[in-house]
């Protein structure tokens, strides 16, 4: 079955949870109208920033706008995974 999206949701979501290293953001947001609201998103800093300004998240990925570079299960290995990726795109 396809899942619809409720109109607007991007402006309605909580940060449950962020990391930040060396340029990049990874970000747990839960969008409460949405069927599957948990979103675990990698993010470069600047696009994060921009993001929270507009107050608008969209999670899916996009060309045009600011959009994640990568997503993750909603869990506690997808957000490890996450921050393990960050810090293999930062090692020197």
């Amino acid at each position: 079955m396809l899942k619809t999206f409720p109109v607007n949701f991007e402006t309605k979501y909580e940060i449950k949870r962020d990391f930040f290293l060396r340029g990049y953001s990874l970000v747990w947001v839960y969008f409460p109208e949405c069927p599957y609201p948990n979103k675990i998103m990698l993010y470069t800093t600047n696009d994060w920033v921009n993001l929270k300004l507009d107050k608008t998240v969209n999670p899916h990925f996009n060309l045009n706008e600011p959009s994640p570079l990568a997503r993750f299960v909603p869990n506690e290995a997808g957000w490890y995974m996450g921050i393990k990726l960050i810090e293999t795109l930062t090692k020197k």
